[in-house]
C-alpha cells in the first residue's frame, strides 16, 4: 500500500517539473493496484498530467476511464475531481451542453455528500459559461447566489478566487 501512495505522490511531486518522470510514476503506482478504486485515483492523475501537457484527448480518455471505474464500484464522491476536470475541458473547447452534463452530475454528487466545496466549485464554472456565451445579467445573479452559498458553508473566499482566476 505505502509503495504505490509513494508512486502516486512522486508523480504529482514531478508533474510540473519533469512530466515523463511523472507519467512513470503514474504508471508504476497504476501497476502496484489492486483495487478499482486506486486504479480510478491513477487514471485521474495520468489525465491530470496529459491535461498540463496540453493534450486534451489524451486527458479526456483518462478522466473517462476513472469516471468508468468509479461509477463501477458505485463511489460518485471520488469521482468529482474527474467530473470537474472534464468539464474545465469541455469549456476551453467550447462545448458547453458537454461541460453542463459533467457539471450537473457534480453538483448531484456534491448534493448528496453534503459537499458545499465541490458544489461551488460546478456553480462557478456554470458562472464561466456564462460570461463565455457572453450573458452576462445571468451570470451577475448566479455569482449574488453564489456569495450567500459559500459564506453559509464557511467556505475561505480564496476557494472563490482560485476558481475564478484559474486558466483566465
Amino acid at each position: 500500500d505505502l509503495i504505490r501512495l509513494a508512486y502516486l505522490a512522486a508523480g504529482f511531486a514531478n508533474m510540473d517539473i519533469n512530466p515523463q518522470k511523472s507519467f512513470l510514476f503514474f504508471q508504476k503506482a497504476k501497476k502496484a493496484a489492486d483495487d478499482i478504486w486506486f486504479r480510478a485515483k491513477c487514471d485521474f492523475a495520468i489525465g491530470k498530467l496529459y491535461e498540463t501537457l496540453g493534450n486534451e484527448e489524451k486527458a479526456k480518455s483518462f478522466f473517462y476511464q476513472s469516471i468508468s471505474a468509479f461509477d463501477s464500484i458505485k463511489n460518485q464522491e471520488s469521482a468529482n475531481y474527474t467530473l470537474y476536470s472534464l468539464s474545465e475541458i469541455m469549456i476551453e473547447e467550447h462545448a458547453y451542453d458537454s461541460a453542463k452534463f459533467f457539471l450537473e452530475a457534480l453538483k448531484v454528487n456534491a448534493h448528496k455528500f453534503d459537499n458545499k466545496y465541490d458544489f461551488v466549485r460546478a456553480e462557478l464554472l456554470d458562472w464561466k459559461i456564462l460570461m463565455e456565451k457572453k450573458d452576462y445579467e445571468e451570470g451577475l445573479l448566479l455569482l449574488d447566489s453564489l456569495e450567500t452559498v459559500y459564506q453559509k458553508a464557511g467556505l475561505p473566499k480564496s476557494v472563490v478566487e482560485e476558481i475564478l482566476f484559474a486558466k483566465t
